[in-house]
Protein backbone atom coordinates (compact mmCIF):
# COMPACT_ATOMS: atom_id res chain seq x y z
CA UNK A 1 0.00 0.00 0.00
CA UNK A 2 1.25 3.55 -0.72
CA UNK A 3 1.99 5.44 2.40
CA UNK A 4 -0.85 7.80 2.55
CA UNK A 5 -0.12 11.91 3.08
CA UNK A 6 -1.25 13.33 6.34
CA UNK A 7 -3.57 16.48 5.87
CA UNK A 8 -2.56 19.15 7.30
CA UNK A 9 -5.20 19.94 10.04
CA UNK A 10 -4.74 18.80 14.34
CA UNK A 11 -6.51 16.10 14.55
CA UNK A 12 -7.02 14.44 17.78
CA UNK A 13 -8.51 11.22 19.30
CA UNK A 14 -11.93 11.75 20.91
CA UNK A 15 -12.24 11.55 24.65
CA UNK A 16 -15.86 10.76 26.45
CA UNK A 17 -16.04 14.05 26.96
CA UNK A 18 -16.55 15.14 23.25
CA UNK A 19 -19.17 12.47 22.88
CA UNK A 20 -22.07 15.35 23.24
CA UNK A 21 -20.63 17.82 20.32
CA UNK A 22 -20.06 14.48 18.42
CA UNK A 23 -23.95 13.70 18.90
CA UNK A 24 -24.51 16.96 17.90
CA UNK A 25 -22.49 16.95 14.69
CA UNK A 26 -23.87 13.59 14.05
CA UNK A 27 -27.45 15.30 14.10
CA UNK A 28 -27.16 18.10 12.56
CA UNK A 29 -25.68 15.81 9.69
CA UNK A 30 -28.45 13.46 9.50
CA UNK A 31 -26.35 10.77 10.53
CA UNK A 32 -27.33 7.77 13.02
CA UNK A 33 -26.54 7.56 16.40
CA UNK A 34 -27.32 3.90 16.62
CA UNK A 35 -24.04 2.07 18.07
CA UNK A 36 -21.74 5.39 18.65
CA UNK A 37 -20.84 3.69 22.05
CA UNK A 38 -19.16 1.38 20.29
CA UNK A 39 -17.40 3.65 17.90
CA UNK A 40 -13.97 4.91 18.21
CA UNK A 41 -13.80 8.57 17.03
CA UNK A 42 -11.45 11.56 16.05
CA UNK A 43 -12.11 15.17 15.81
CA UNK A 44 -11.05 18.52 14.49
CA UNK A 45 -11.61 20.78 17.22
CA UNK A 46 -12.97 24.53 16.22
CA UNK A 47 -10.51 27.14 17.99
CA UNK A 48 -12.64 29.61 19.34
CA UNK A 49 -15.12 27.02 21.18
CA UNK A 50 -13.20 23.76 21.79
CA UNK A 51 -16.00 21.75 20.13
CA UNK A 52 -15.58 19.41 17.39
CA UNK A 53 -15.98 21.23 13.95
CA UNK A 54 -15.79 17.63 12.16
CA UNK A 55 -15.61 14.05 13.17
CA UNK A 56 -14.91 10.77 11.70
CA UNK A 57 -15.56 7.04 13.37
CA UNK A 58 -14.06 3.96 13.69
CA UNK A 59 -15.50 0.36 14.49
CA UNK A 60 -13.47 -2.75 14.73
CA UNK A 61 -15.03 -6.03 13.82
CA UNK A 62 -13.09 -9.16 13.05
CA UNK A 63 -10.35 -7.64 10.77
CA UNK A 64 -12.21 -5.44 9.09
CA UNK A 65 -13.41 -1.81 9.87
CA UNK A 66 -16.66 0.27 9.44
CA UNK A 67 -15.51 3.82 8.59
CA UNK A 68 -18.60 6.31 9.74
CA UNK A 69 -19.95 8.97 11.21
CA UNK A 70 -18.08 11.19 8.90
CA UNK A 71 -19.40 14.70 9.41
CA UNK A 72 -18.19 18.04 8.80
CA UNK A 73 -19.78 21.42 10.11
CA UNK A 74 -20.76 23.32 7.19
CA UNK A 75 -19.36 26.42 7.41
CA UNK A 76 -16.00 24.11 7.20
CA UNK A 77 -17.34 22.09 4.31
CA UNK A 78 -15.27 22.27 1.59
CA UNK A 79 -11.82 22.79 3.22
CA UNK A 80 -9.95 19.08 2.79
CA UNK A 81 -11.31 18.47 6.96
CA UNK A 82 -13.28 15.55 5.54
CA UNK A 83 -10.51 14.30 3.23
CA UNK A 84 -8.10 14.37 6.05
CA UNK A 85 -9.96 12.74 8.30
CA UNK A 86 -11.05 9.37 6.01
CA UNK A 87 -6.79 9.13 5.32
CA UNK A 88 -6.27 9.64 8.95
CA UNK A 89 -8.58 6.80 9.57
CA UNK A 90 -6.92 5.04 6.62
CA UNK A 91 -3.95 5.48 7.86
CA UNK A 92 -5.06 3.62 11.35
CA UNK A 93 -6.59 0.80 9.63
CA UNK A 94 -3.72 0.00 8.05
CA UNK A 95 -1.29 0.41 11.26
CA UNK A 96 -3.31 -1.94 12.82
CA UNK A 97 -3.44 -4.33 9.74
CA UNK A 98 -7.07 -4.52 9.28
CA UNK A 99 -8.18 -6.77 5.94
CA UNK A 100 -10.97 -4.16 4.59
CA UNK A 101 -11.99 -0.69 5.38
CA UNK A 102 -16.24 -0.65 5.08
CA UNK A 103 -18.69 2.29 4.57
CA UNK A 104 -22.31 2.60 3.88
CA UNK A 105 -23.37 5.71 2.55
CA UNK A 106 -26.58 7.75 0.99
CA UNK A 107 -25.19 11.35 0.43
CA UNK A 108 -21.57 10.87 -0.36
CA UNK A 109 -21.25 8.23 -2.47
CA UNK A 110 -18.98 10.44 -5.08
CA UNK A 111 -16.64 11.25 -2.40
CA UNK A 112 -15.23 8.38 -1.46
CA UNK A 113 -13.64 6.84 -5.37
CA UNK A 114 -11.11 9.20 -4.69
CA UNK A 115 -9.89 7.13 -1.75
CA UNK A 116 -9.87 4.09 -3.72
CA UNK A 117 -13.19 3.16 -2.26
CA UNK A 118 -15.77 0.28 -4.50
CA UNK A 119 -19.29 0.18 -4.06
CA UNK A 120 -19.99 -3.35 -3.44
CA UNK A 121 -23.33 -5.33 -2.56
CA UNK A 122 -24.72 -6.09 0.97
CA UNK A 123 -25.17 -9.77 -0.25
CA UNK A 124 -21.06 -9.75 -0.77
CA UNK A 125 -20.69 -9.28 3.36
CA UNK A 126 -24.10 -11.14 4.85
CA UNK A 127 -21.57 -13.48 6.80
CA UNK A 128 -19.10 -10.83 7.55
CA UNK A 129 -19.14 -9.61 10.90
CA UNK A 130 -19.28 -5.99 9.94
CA UNK A 131 -22.87 -6.88 8.74
CA UNK A 132 -24.14 -7.53 12.34
CA UNK A 133 -22.94 -3.95 13.30
CA UNK A 134 -25.89 -1.71 14.76
CA UNK A 135 -24.87 1.24 12.28
CA UNK A 136 -25.33 -1.13 9.00
CA UNK A 137 -28.52 -2.45 10.48
CA UNK A 138 -29.51 1.36 10.90
CA UNK A 139 -28.64 2.35 7.78
CA UNK A 140 -31.38 1.90 4.91
CA UNK A 141 -31.09 -0.81 2.65
CA UNK A 142 -30.87 1.70 -0.20
CA UNK A 143 -27.47 2.89 1.20
CA UNK A 144 -24.15 2.52 -1.11
CA UNK A 145 -21.87 -0.19 1.03
CA UNK A 146 -18.58 0.66 -0.06
CA UNK A 147 -15.38 -1.44 0.30
CA UNK A 148 -11.20 -0.37 0.48
CA UNK A 149 -9.12 -2.86 0.68
CA UNK A 150 -6.35 -1.97 3.58
CA UNK A 151 -3.70 -3.74 1.80
CA UNK A 152 -3.44 -1.82 -1.53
Amino acid sequence: MKEIIQPLVSIEKASLRDINGIKALLTISDLTLAGIEETEFWIVRDKTNKMPKACIGLETHDNDGLLRSVAVKKEYQKTGIGSGLVLHVMQVAKERKLRNLYLLTMTARVFFPRFRFVQITRASVEKEAISKSREFEACSETSTLMKFDVSQ
